[in-house]
């Protein structure tokens, strides 16, 4: 029996990094690029402190269809989607295609991307990202180029 465990370490805490230092650390760059992602022929590319990604294709820590947290990148590659969200132990990077999403409102103004029929647990939420405030409107008119209104 070993006493080293295979598991990876858990991730610091990425609060504050700015997101340039976030695309040159290792730890956000290699998922990115093993995603088929690089930031450098991206059409947007946005840090937003934070998100809530819901999938029924993908199971999160503990089973579940969601994940939540901070900070997040946005990117906008060709036709396609991506988000990058540290889990526990490592960057998550999801992608859909463009033409999939649509952009709409939560109930209490925040930006919303949803891939799925309405009520379907498939989509990426940005709960800080308000359309009542200045970083809202930018954020969800740079999406607003991408992905359909809904």
């Amino acid at each position: 029996m070993s006493f080293f465990s295979r598991r990876k370490a858990k991730l610091p805490n990425f609060a504050g990094v700015l997101l340039e230092d976030l695309l040159v650390d290792p730890t956000w760059g290699e998922p990115l690029a093993g995603a088929g992602i690089f930031p450098a022929s991206c059409d947007l590319v946005r840090r937003v402190d934070n998100a809530m990604v819901a999938s029924p294709h993908h199971s999160f820590r503990g089973g579940m269809p969601f994940l939540s947290g901070g900070p997040a990148v946005v990117l906008v590659q060709a036709q396609r989607l991506a988000i990058a969200l540290p889990d526990e132990r490592e960057v998550l990077v999801l992608t859909q295609p463009a033409n999939r999403g649509r952009l709409m409102l939560t109930r209490f103004g925040a930006v919303q991307i949803v891939f799925g029929a309405d009520g379907s647990v498939d989509g990426w939420t940005f709960p800080d990202m308000k359309v009542g405030t200045p970083d809202g409107r930018d954020f969800g008119n740079a999406l607003q180029q991408y992905v359909v209104s809904g």
